[in-house]
Order: C-alpha cells, then structure tokens, then sequence
C-alpha cells in the first residue's frame, strides 16, 4: 500500500513540475572534440642506385648515414679496358687524317683534270685521256665522301667509348643520405644490381589516411599541424601536396601526403605523427619547405 501511496505521489509532482514555471535542470552539452588523424614519415625520394655495367667494385667510399650530394660520385667500377680503349680511339678522331689525305687526293685530280682539259682543247689530248683523268676525279670525291663517313664514325665511337667510361663511376641523383650499402669493395657487381639506397629526407613526406567526408578539409596547399607522437613539443607546419584519386573501399578513407621542412635531419623516417588542420596564424610552428 505505502509503494502505491509513493507512487501517486511521484506522478502527481511530475505533473506539478510540468505545469509550473519551474527551470528544468541544466542538460548536459557534450561538443565533438576533433580527433588528429595519424600519419607516418616517409622519405620524398629514394633511390636504389645500380650500375650500367658490370665490374668490379674499387672504391665505395660512402657508409650508411652519409650524408651526399647531388652528382657527387658514389662508388667506382674497375675501369682499365676502357681507358685503353679512349687512348686508342682519340687520336684517329681528333687527328682528321683520313679526310685530310681524301681531300688532298681530290684536290690533285682536280688539279689533273684542269690540265687535261687545257690540252684537250689544244688537241694536244685525246678525249681518251680526259674521261680516264675525269674518271679519276670522280673516284676522289667519293673518296672523300667515305673519308667524311669514316671520320664521322671514328668521332662516335670516341663518343661511346667515352660515355661507358663514365658510366664506371656512378653518382647520386639527389642530395640525400646512404641509408643501405649492399655491397663492400672488391666484389663484383652486375649491371642493374643496386649497390647503394640513397633517400632524401628534407623535405620529409607525411602520408595519412583521411575519412572520405573529411576530403573536402585537406586540399592542395592546405596548411596542417603535425606533431610527432613521441614530442608533441616538436609540431612543425607542413604542407598538402597530393591527395590520392584512390580511396579505400573497406575503411572509406582516402591517402594524403604533405610535406614538412626537415633540414636539421631532426625527424627521422619511419614517424608516428598526429595532423591537424593549422590554425590560419600557424604560430608556434616552423614553415614547410614545399615538396615536390
């Protein structure tokens, strides 16, 4: 009986607190905080650096975690049969001797032919003698003609000899740093087999994957907060620089890559890092350089 008595009592202040004026209380008002997206560090350019030919390998002055310049040259290949094959080749290019004797030779039965001519028309010759000798000159001007073909070849096969000379010395495409040497001097490598991995890490490329509805937030050129998991006190302001046409059916998200300046060398690849939105001021954070 009283739980019946107490239940009345709890509608009936229901109704009274609904038909009064009393406030209600305060709802509590809960606002989506905007979760980071996580990214990882990747290099923005490697290359796997091989030869054109194969050798031995002579010199391979660089460890890993050298640092290296562009066109700087990063190891050498044996290179003897080449050298002796410049020395062979340069002076038959450079000298000119075959079209130089093919040019004297014309220049005689020109010479000849004149003459020839002169005597003909003084019935001194027969017409015998001038269509052998014009024969002859005939003769010296394909003379030189092959003269010229042959000093053309001689100065390309100079050419070739002197390019796969330089390729047994082999630079590196890009300033970057030796991240893996799979080679030691000594051994022989073979053409196309990759002898060092060289990696460019300034700027640094961050890649994240974006929510589709979130797409429209990261466009080309779109400023964003990154910070390393590990030293958040370390943010730097980067930059969008692709936007993936190729999104993920199973996780409905989409690839972004931006890119953060990192000439100190103080972000290494490899990252857990957070990205959000910049704010339009970016204080407190270093600019970008631009990635390419």
């Amino acid at each position: 009986m009283s739980s019946r008595v107490l239940g009345i009592a709890g509608i009936l202040s229901a109704v009274a607190w609904a038909g009064g004026n009393a406030t209600p209380p305060a709802a509590t008002a809960t606002t989506p905080v905007e979760q980071p997206l996580i990214g990882v560090t990747v290099p923005s350019r490697a290359a796997a650096v091989a030869p054109e030919q194969a050798g031995k390998l002579v010199s391979l002055p660089f460890r890993e975690g050298d640092h290296v310049a562009k066109d700087q040259v990063l190891f050498r290949l044996n290179s003897t049969l080449q050298e002796l094959e410049v020395e062979r080749l340069r002076p038959i290019a450079e000298s000119n001797l075959i079209k130089t004797r093919a040019e004297a030779n014309l220049a005689y039965e020109q010479r000849q032919t004149e003459r020839l001519r002169d005597l003909r028309a003084q019935e001194i010759a027969s017409d015998a003698d001038l269509q052998e000798q014009e024969h002859e000159l005939l003769i010296a001007q394909l003379r030189l003609q092959q003269a010229e073909i042959e000093q053309a070849q001689a100065e390309n096969e100079l050419k070739q000899a002197i390019e796969k000379l330089n390729q047994r010395s082999v630079s590196s495409p890009f300033d970057g740093v030796v991240t893996l040497r799979m080679k030691s001097e000594g051994e022989s490598v073979e053409r196309f087999v990759p002898v060092l991995e060289v990696m460019s890490f300034d700027p640094l490329w961050v890649e994240f994957d974006c929510p589709i509805r979130n797409l429209k937030d990261f466009n080309i050129g779109t400023r964003v907060v990154i910070e390393p998991s590990q030293s958040p006190d370390d943010a730097r302001i980067g930059e969008v620089v692709l936007r993936s046409m190729k999104g993920n059916a199973a996780s409905h998200t989409a690839m972004i890559r931006a890119a953060v300046s990192n000439a100190d060398a103080g972000w290494r690849s490899g990252q857990k890092v957070l990205i959000r939105l910049a704010p339009p001021s970016g204080e407190g954070a270093r600019p970008p350089k631009p990635g390419k």
